[in-house]
């Protein structure tokens, strides 16, 4: 079976989706997958008397999937424009800030293998819900 890996071409953070990867971009049908995220809680701003009394918290993020494609798929599919095999390591990482008003969460977001064009960082928009 394929994996058209999730792609999100939206402002909007998605903790499932490889947020800088476009839609029906890559697909595999052996892959690993794995997402790090790092909350520290205020560590560094902290530091800083008035983002103390904001009560912002820094985050570090990582998400990476490894797959390829069996050259016996390869062979028999004819893939449309703009979707290929993912035959080595997809890595994206990020910065944010959360807690914003105790509500938001906003994220830089880079690209850093399969960039044949130039991208720029693209800010993503998270809200969050505590009950």
């Amino acid at each position: 079976m394929l994996e058209l890996h999730k792609g999100n071409e939206t402002y909007a953070y998605d903790r499932y989706a490889l947020n800088r990867m476009g839609y029906y971009e890559f697909v595999s049908d052996e892959y690993i997958r794995i997402l790090v995220e790092q909350h520290f809680m205020g560590f560094f701003f902290n530091k800083i008397p008035f983002l103390k009394r904001l009560n912002l918290r820094e985050v570090l993020y990582g998400q990476a999937v490894y797959g390829r494609l069996q050259y016996d798929h390869e062979e028999v599919m004819l893939f449309p424009a703009g979707l290929s095999s993912l035959n080595g390591p997809y890595i994206e990482a990020g910065i944010g800030i959360e807690n914003i008003l105790r509500l938001m969460r906003i994220d830089g977001v880079w690209r850093l293998t399969h960039t044949q064009t130039p991208q720029d960082v693209i800010l993503m928009l998270s809200l969050k819900v505590d009950l």
